[in-house]
């Protein structure tokens, strides 16, 4: 992204970044998940969020204020640095944990075709599978478009967003904060889509930019819950021996 303009290059940058996210997409969580249990995973990963969440607040503001200055393509550049550096410390932090729980079953080896067939074969696991893919088709136009969107409103100026980006991260962990105190069961995927929905769909008719900072603010907290609240739900229907690759496969939907 930091090196190359052409549509050609961010299209290939796309694909190797996809490849990337999809390598790694739920096995962290689903190991929590098998090593801990249900409550110390619903915890964990919602104070995990919260807390890398707060820690984009100054990286964004320094990344808005670079980016104006030295030209957009310098964030980019920092942000593949300090992830290459994440990459080594989490290699050397986790060499000395342990794969599996004790006395666990080894993680079974399915193809994609069989975790697909799983999934389909279960109709709650079905459902989420339908919902995040139509959840993530509906919002993620709006939510990549956002900085132009802005940008625009703002008169061309796009210092500030480093600024906005404060307040969405805020609202992000206020989100996965909240996740923790919603009940199990389908409410918890209702509530998060009601924060993701009228606030969006409100947006569209707002004439001033504050009112539609706001709306988008208040539709970032039901995203900071979404993710945790599909993840808490979808497990209860996942055994253990084939939690990774099932989760892989269920968040590839979206």
């Amino acid at each position: 992204y930091g090196l190359k303009k052409s549509f050609g290059m961010f299209a290939l940058a796309e694909v190797i970044s996809a490849i990337g996210h999809a390598l790694m997409s739920e096995a962290m969580e689903s190991w929590l998940r098998n090593q801990t249990g249900e409550k110390i995973t619903k915890e964990t990963l919602a104070k995990s969020q919260l807390w890398s969440k707060m820690a984009t607040i100054p990286t964004a503001i320094a990344g808005g204020y670079i980016g104006s200055v030295w030209g957009l393509e310098w964030p980019w550049i920092l942000s593949a640095i300090s992830s290459i550096m994440a990459a080594f410390l989490i290699w050397t932090i986790s060499r000395g944990i342990p794969e599996k729980a004790d006395g666990a079953n080894d993680e079974k080896v399915l193809t994609v075709w069989q975790s697909v067939r799983i999934v389909l074969g279960q109709q709650k696991l079905r459902e989420i599978v339908v919902i995040f893919a139509l959840t993530s088709a509906v919002v993620m136009p709006f939510n990549m478009f956002w900085p132009i969107i802005f940008r625009d409103l703002s008169n061309g100026r796009s210092a500030w967003l480093g600024w906005l980006w404060v307040g969405i991260a805020i609202a992000s962990a206020a989100g996965a904060r909240l996740s923790i105190g919603i009940r199990d069961g389908v409410r918890s995927l209702a509530i998060p889509m009601m924060l993701i929905a009228i606030p969006t769909a409100m947006t569209g008719w707002a004439k001033s930019l504050l009112i539609m900072i706001g709306l988008f603010l208040v539709h970032e907290i039901g995203r900071g819950m979404w993710p945790l609240a599909v993840f808490n739900y979808s497990n209860r229907h996942i055994p253990s021996h084939i939690r990774s690759t099932i989760n892989s496969i269920r968040s590839a939907g979206g």
